[in-house]
């Protein structure tokens, strides 16, 4: 079984949020105005947590690869990369942030050729989230 890539993984993360906050909003909310009251930066903490999600989603609907030749094999390619700095990562421990940086670059580049058909369903559950957020803004 391949491992999910990353547009998988951020749908399955943001299901699991939005499934929480639909369960448990009712809950939360009373607890965030109260806390609130006794720690002022948590009411900016919705706040950031919107402004992020809205940041994720315009990133995310920016993207757009149906026009790209070749998107499959380069994200092959990137794959091989993976497994070369996952092999060499021990023998140059010297060099773990470079190592680290051309592993992200890898994961967002092999988890191109199914974000088209992941887009819609990420942005969806991006809007739900936010409006979950939003209602547990302190009044």
């Amino acid at each position: 079984m391949a491992a999910p890539n990353l547009f998988e993984e951020l749908k399955n993360i943001l299901t699991d949020l939005k499934t929480f906050l639909a369960e448990n909003v009712a809950i939360i909310g009373p607890v965030i105005t109260a806390l609130a009251d006794l720690i002022e930066p948590l009411e900016g903490l919705i706040d950031q947590l919107i402004a992020l999600m809205d940041r994720l989603k315009a990133e995310i609907e920016k993207l757009d690869v149906n026009g790209i030749e070749g998107l499959e094999e380069a994200a092959e390619f990137m794959e091989k990369i993976k497994n070369l700095m996952n092999a060499i990562s021990n023998l140059l421990p010297d060099q773990a942030d470079a190592i680290g940086d051309v592993l992200a670059l890898t994961e967002l580049v092999s988890s191109l050729p199914s974000l088209e058909e992941l887009k819609t369903e990420i942005i969806g559950l991006i809007t739900a989230i936010n409006g979950h957020l939003v209602s547990l803004k302190p009044a």
